[in-house]
């Protein structure tokens, strides 16, 4: 093959090789000066370029021009094809650059001297013409600006969780949490609607309660929830809300039972304010007489507590609520137990034993046992025997039996019947470190006639008046024991007698105004009926001229031997 380029030793240097596709400049006109060193005849055999380190293949490269400052000779320059050799020699250049010392020119020029000047013919490089062959540059000639070869598309590194977002599985989760977002706003709201609905609902059942006691005897109940409740209450307790008079919110008493969702307003009648005035005017002459007594410890206890015929008690974390009939409270606040009352007092006329029970229950249990003692004046008995009296003086409106001039007086009808009363008392105990609610203790002290049983009596000591650590002190020379309160039957049977003339007193005016809702009801009801009985004659009328049969016939019924018969009924031509 022949040579492409004659070895110009001396004249080499050690540059890199600019790209094959940079024009190179014309050698230089000066004179070189031949290297005198003893050089060996570059080996061109296949065998030779195959050894040669690196995989990189050798190009010649002749430098014309002048010769570099530092370096005298300069050894020839291998060239390749590949991009990577081409970049190492450009970092090669830029390192040669920077080292101008004559120790590291000499060890570069023993070190490219071991790379020999090989020929190599343009058919082994690739087929490309000479000028791939023929790069003449000098070290002033070079370009300043390196050859960078375009590095390749760096791919973006994808989010962790993107593959998980393009699944279907992923695609159809978000879907349904999205869908039940909205299904749960969508139900807050319409429950927030409703709740606001239902408050509204209680407020006009307030609003309108003093219009129903003058016909209903009882308790009104109703369901409510706790949220429910508690909205109530804000607007109970705003002043700024006007929705309620205040002389309604002021006389309002009211139980609220949570797990039942039960709210029930308290309607007291005058047997009720009877017995209870009763009870609070006792236990304050009682009390005033132990104030005086000549023991401290006794003058001091009777000291520390009042009644409150109007208090409201709420229990287990302020949702349960109860408005007993009278209660003892306490002035002393310095124990936290002291914050409910010891003793409670509830005037039962509608109220059954059992719904009496499970309210003690509720007191001693959802105070942890500080409402030590749970009092109540039983006498459902009584006024179910008002019931009958009050069905038969009804009778007697209808028949016309009641002198309306004034000489018929519905309380002092020998025909009135009545029941008997009795004392429930209720007391905390511990029972396995538990607050339970104690045995019954039952006492009748009227009888079914309405005659005081004289042998029966309220008896309460003052310990059952006061907290529990003036009540049970741990030192034993603060123990006391003073005399007993006593209500006895004969005082007890007269308030209440009392107090039932009044009650009947009023309930001929009542019945009256129940007769007449009656007879309102029985015509809207009559009415009604008359109103649908017309709809559905006018709709059987309809539906008789809509089955007009080709022959001009109408299909109907008929009544015949007591059966109804299916007809065809000609029209007249």
């Amino acid at each position: 093959m022949p040579l492409l380029n004659v070895v110009r030793g001396s004249l080499m240097t050690n540059l890199p090789v600019q790209d094959s596709s940079t024009d190179s400049s014309e050698p230089g006109t000066r004179p070189v000066t031949p290297d005198t060193r003893p050089h060996h005849s570059p080996d061109t055999s296949p065998e030779s370029l195959n050894k040669t380190p690196g995989n990189r293949r050798q190009a010649l490269v002749r430098r014309g021009g002048r010769r570099s400052a530092d370096l005298e000779t300069g050894p020839i320059i291998q060239e390749t094809t590949s991009a990577e050799v081409i970049n190492k020699s450009n970092h090669s250049f830029q390192h040669s650059a920077h080292n101008e010392t004559d120790e590291e020119s000499t060890n570069l020029g023993d070190r490219c001297s071991d790379y020999s000047t090989r020929s190599r013919l343009s058919e082994d490089i690739g087929g490309n013409n000479s000028d791939q062959c023929s790069h003449h540059s000098t070290q002033s000639q070079f370009s300043k600006e390196v050859s960078v070869s375009p590095s390749p598309a760096v791919t973006p590194v994808p989010y962790p969780d993107q593959e998980e977002r393009r699944s279907p599985l992923y695609i159809v989760k978000s879907i349904y949490f999205r869908l039940v977002r909205q299904l749960t706003l969508a139900k807050n709201r319409k429950s927030a609607r409703a709740d606001d609905a239902r408050v509204q609902d209680i407020i006009d059942l307030i609003t309108s309660t003093p219009k129903i006691r003058r016909t209903q005897i009882g308790n009104l109940k109703r369901k409510l929830t706790t949220k429910q409740f508690r909205k109530l209450v804000g607007v109970l307790e705003d002043p700024g809300d006007r929705r309620l008079p205040g002389e309604i919110k002021d006389g309002l008493r009211f139980d609220y039972t949570s797990h039942r969702q039960q709210f029930e307003i308290r309607m007291p009648t005058v047997m009720h304010s009877g017995v209870a005035g009763l009870f609070a005017d006792r236990v304050e002459r009682w009390r005033g007489n132990l104030e005086d007594s000549p023991d401290d410890r006794i003058s001091k206890a009777a000291k520390s507590s009042e009644t409150d015929p109007e208090m409201s008690i709420w229990l287990e974390g302020l949702v349960d609520t109860k408005a007993p009939d009278c209660s003892m409270t306490h002035k002393c606040q310095e124990n936290p137990s002291c914050y409910f009352p010891s003793l409670v007092l509830e005037v039962a006329w509608t109220e059954t034993k059992e719904e009496l029970r499970q309210k003690a229950h509720r007191y001693v249990r959802l105070s942890n046992g500080a409402i030590r003692t749970v009092v109540a004046v039983y006498m459902n008995k009584m006024y179910k025997a008002e019931v009958k009296n009050e069905k038969r003086l009804e009778r007697m409106y209808v028949k016309g039996e009641v002198d309306e001039s004034g000489s018929y007086s519905y309380c002092e009808d020998e025909n009135n019947i009545t029941g008997s009363a009795s004392i429930l008392m209720w007391r905390a105990r511990k029972r396995n470190n538990t607050i339970v609610l104690g045995n019954l203790q039952e006492k009748m002290f009227r009888d079914e006639d309405g005659n005081p049983i004289k042998s029966t009596s309220l008896q309460l000591q003052l310990q059952d008046f006061v907290c529990q650590d003036i009540a049970d002190p741990k030192e034993k020379w603060k123990r006391f024991k003073a005399p007993p309160l006593e209500i006895s039957s004969e005082l007890l049977c007269e308030r209440i007698q009392n107090r039932l003339k009044m009650y009947r007193t009023k309930r001929p005016e009542a019945v009256k105004l129940k007769l007449e809702e009656k007879e309102k009801k029985k015509l809207e009801e009559e009415e009604r009926k008359k109103e649908r009985l017309q709809r559905a004659n006018e709709a059987m009328t309809h539906e008789a001229r809509s089955r007009i049969s080709e022959d001009d016939g109408l299909r109907g019924r008929i009544y015949e031997s007591g059966k109804w018969l299916s007809a065809r009924i000609r029209a007249k031509k």
